[in-house]
């Protein structure tokens, strides 16, 4: 009885997760915004939205999963911790580089979808992981391939500002940053705190599954 218990509240909160990070994106608001930062294909250059789309599907998978009883591939605990370290890079950017920054990005004003998107469904999105780990430990090696699109978003990101002038973000734009070597320091920074977090995660995976044997698990 308990553990059905625990299976419904999980299943229920994934779903409430899921739902509420969709509302917040509001896929269909770039095609009538008024703000150029949320029209068109703006809006699904955040990294933000990206990551939160990330999360949101792997949420409504394991939602799935527990209905359907289905044990997943390996792959999906790494998808699972993938979307648990982009959703912790959103959170951090945005507290330690971008809340308040409303003068360079209208985008970055706090009001309940970013309280939804940067900080709500990024602690949610941890705390679930926690306490539902993956049942495959994930190697220090293995999670590096994490980084993979964090590289690609930030290729198409700067390629895309080239051609267009559009920044997603201040620390990205040289002009804000302080030129090209403001930028560099910027990403070079991230991508260090982005490599330690990957090695964190994978620490944190292998002690959950050596202490904890017990309880809803995904391979």
């Amino acid at each position: 009885m308990g553990q059905t218990r625990s299976g419904i509240i999980h299943f229920v909160l994934l779903i409430a997760f899921a739902a509420a990070i969709v509302v917040a994106i509001d896929p269909f608001h770039p095609f009538s915004s008024p703000d150029p930062n949320f029209r068109g294909l703006n809006l699904f250059s955040f990294f933000t939205v990206q990551s939160n789309l990330i999360a949101a599907a792997t949420l409504l998978a394991e939602a799935w999963m527990l209905v359907t009883g289905r044990r997943p591939g390996p792959g999906f605990g790494m998808l699972r911790g993938a979307a648990v370290l982009y959703m912790l890079l959103t959170a951090l950017v945005y507290a330690l580089l971008l809340q308040g920054v409303v003068d360079a990005n209208s985008a970055l004003a706090f009001n309940w979808k970013n309280f939804i998107l940067h900080q709500l469904a990024p602690l949610f999105v941890l705390v679930e992981w926690l306490l539902w780990p993956p049942a495959l430990s994930v190697s220090s090696g293995r999670s590096l391939t994490w980084l993979i699109f964090p590289i690609l978003w930030l290729v198409y990101t700067l390629t895309r500002a080239a051609l267009t002038g559009w920044y997603p973000y201040p620390f990205l734009n040289p002009s804000w940053a302080g030129g090209t070597k403001g930028v560099i320091i910027y990403v070079v920074c991230i991508t260090i705190g982005l490599v330690l977090m990957c090695l964190i995660l994978a620490w944190v995976s292998r002690e959950r599954n050596r202490g904890n044997k017990a309880g809803p698990r995904y391979v």
